[in-house]
């Protein structure tokens, strides 16, 4: 768990990089592209990058390009039936359960490789652990649900998104996170961390504005993202003609803030936002820009 702490940035090159994955896919889509250098290329790229996102650990990482690619497909070139869709999300989750299991756990010793899935542990150990994959995002509100916080950050939390570029050894005392504020709360004698869990929105609320305003703050938020998702939804996807690719690289930004979407509600805002700015829309917003430049020359 401890291995890529210190390497936030290195992790935001191989999250960028997968996004590139992504429009190269797009590319190969949208001009029909045949050859077998082509996707040759793709293939190993994709391999490169897959080997890459095991070795974060992350299963958002490693898995959420498929949902992506099989999204893409179905706008560019063919529609998926919803049965198809609906089996290929089910091995994806199937998929992340076992990679779950397989990454606890995980043991190099004496020139033996040993994964969660081949522990001594039972079956019936293995299924509960498959089924925390599930509750993960419930655990914070069993924390907030416990006593309501004794220290507020009275909004702090909220400008954190903005703070946290400034990194700590110049800033030591910037505001915390409100995950870091509610495992400084509820967890510092649980286990490594302190900041192990994320807070979800209702656990942000809560840790700045205590319970009855902070629920409804919570549950506010989740309401006025998802009318801006169904707006960016019916722009840039339902009503998107796709008659030029930089219409198909809207359609990939709106995708990603999308699926973003869902993270949000159990885990910590000022993450996601930074991961879906940096390492998702401003490398696409970089192509966007290239692609306008040689539109122009060839005009």
């Amino acid at each position: 768990a401890t291995t890529w702490r210190g390497k936030g940035l290195l992790l935001m090159v191989i999250q960028s990089v997968m996004v590139f994955q992504i429009i190269y896919f797009a590319i190969g889509l949208y001009w029909n592209k045949k050859t077998k250098g082509w996707w040759l290329f793709f293939l190993v790229h994709l391999v490169l990058v897959l080997f890459i996102a095991l070795l974060t650990g992350s299963r958002t990482v490693l898995l959420m390009n498929f949902i992506v690619m099989m999204i893409v497909y179905h706008y560019i070139r063919k529609p998926i039936s919803i049965i198809k869709s609906v089996s290929i999300v089910l091995i994806v989750l199937i998929f992340a359960s076992l990679y779950g299991i397989a990454r606890n756990n995980l043991k190099i010793s004496d020139g033996h490789f040993q994964t969660g899935l081949a522990d001594s542990t039972t079956i019936a150990q293995k299924i509960r652990t498959m089924k925390s994959t599930f509750q993960y995002g419930l655990l914070p509100l069993n924390f907030i649900y416990s006593y309501e916080p004794k220290k507020l950050q009275y909004g702090l939390g909220l400008i954190t998104p903005i703070t946290n570029v400034v990194p700590r050894n110049i800033w030591p005392s910037k505001p915390d996170t409100s995950s870091m504020a509610m495992n400084k709360e509820y967890i510092e004698d649980r286990g490594p961390g302190p900041y192990q869990f994320p807070s979800g929105i209702i656990g942000l609320g809560v840790m700045n504005f205590g319970w009855p305003f902070g629920i409804t703050f919570g549950f506010l938020f989740i309401i006025l993202c998802a009318y801006f998702i169904n707006y960016i939804y019916i722009k840039n996807i339902k009503n998107n003609p796709l008659n030029d690719f930089q219409s198909v690289l809207n359609l990939i930004i709106t995708l990603f803030i999308v699926l973003s979407f869902p993270a949000i509600i159990p885990g910590e805002l000022t993450n996601i936002f930074h991961g879906l700015l940096l390492t998702k829309i401003v490398p696409i917003l970089l192509v966007i820009t290239i692609y306008k430049q040689i539109s122009k020359k060839n005009e």
